[in-house]
Formats: structure tokens, sequence, C-alpha cells
């Protein structure tokens, strides 16, 4: 009796057959969609987060900017009341001379 090879036809050359190489594609295809997903879920966050970070900066920005302006107004208002002053006393004292 001649020794026959075995049937080989439907098997891959990992020895799997077909169905089941099929099967494990689907398996393999089904969790990287689920880390693609888990990976565009975790840009998102980190976007969003970046974005919440961003507007508090801004926030923050615009706060400071407010109390600078604010600051700069008093400040426009005791120069304005010290050159008030000095222009007084210089006619003060040029009444002093012409009356001297």
């Amino acid at each position: 009796c001649a020794a026959r090879a075995p049937d080989r036809r439907g098997v891959g050359s990992s020895g799997l057959k077909r169905p089941d190489l099929h099967a494990e594609l689907a398996l393999t295809a089904a969790a990287l969609e689920a880390l693609r997903q888990s990976a565009a879920a975790e840009v998102r966050l980190e976007r969003d987060k970046s974005i919440a970070r961003v507007a508090d900066a801004e926030k923050r920005w615009r706060a400071r900017a407010r109390e600078a302006e604010s600051h700069v107004a008093v400040l426009e208002a005791q120069v304005k009341s010290a050159r008030e002053q000095v222009d007084s006393a210089r006619q003060e004292t040029r009444r002093a001379r012409e009356a001297a």
C-alpha cells in the first residue's frame, strides 16, 4: 500500500483550516476596531482637556487684562490730579511774584 499524503486542501500555512482562519481574522479585525475606537476616544478626551485648559488660561488672561486696565485708569486719574496740583501751584507762584 502506498502511503498517502494527508489532504491539506483548505488548510493555511499556519495549519488552521480556512473557516478557523477567517474567524481569527474577524476577531482580530474586531479587536483592532475596538482599539481604534478607544484611541479615538482618548484623543478626543485629551483634545477636550486641552481646549478646557486654553479656555481657562484665556479667562485668567482676560481677568488680568481687566485688572490692569482698571489699575491704569486709577494711575491716569492720579497723574491728572498731580498735574492739576502742579498747575495750581505754578499759578499761585506766578501770582505771588506779580504781587511782590
